[in-house]
């Protein structure tokens, strides 16, 4: 009996988590770890001005943008946190479709953080 109770419940638990994650992806929020394949982080102050981007290399590197131009402002080593205020919001943007084929920083031609999405592949 105990165990049925406790498989249900970890059923549950696991509805609610999976609903959760739905919900902040819809929002573009931040999940933690490595964004999805495509996509950045936008870190905005408290009031939604956009600070910087960070992208991730195949390295593992986090790629400091300019939010507004796009150009590397610094290369974060793997591990290594990157500095911040904890009143900083993190957002998910879409990546500049060069930034999909090259990861190199110096391929980014758009701002990141005002990239259009990608069109849907028929």
């Amino acid at each position: 009996m105990k165990q049925l109770q406790a498989r249900q419940e970890s059923k549950d638990l696991s509805k609610v988590t999976l609903r959760g994650q739905l919900s902040s992806l819809k929002a573009r929020s931040y999940l933690g770890g490595v964004p999805p394949y495509g996509y950045d982080y936008l870190y905005t102050d408290s009031a939604g001005k956009p600070l910087q981007v960070v992208r991730y290399n195949e390295r593992g590197e986090k790629l400091v943008l300019h939010a507004e131009t796009g150009d590397l402002t610094r290369v974060v080593p793997q591990g290594e946190p990157r500095t911040g205020s904890k009143a900083d919001r993190i957002r998910l943007v879409p990546s500049s479709p060069t930034a999909w084929r090259s990861s190199g920083a110096s391929s980014t031609t758009t701002s990141p953080a005002t990239a259009t999405a990608p069109s849907p592949a028929a």
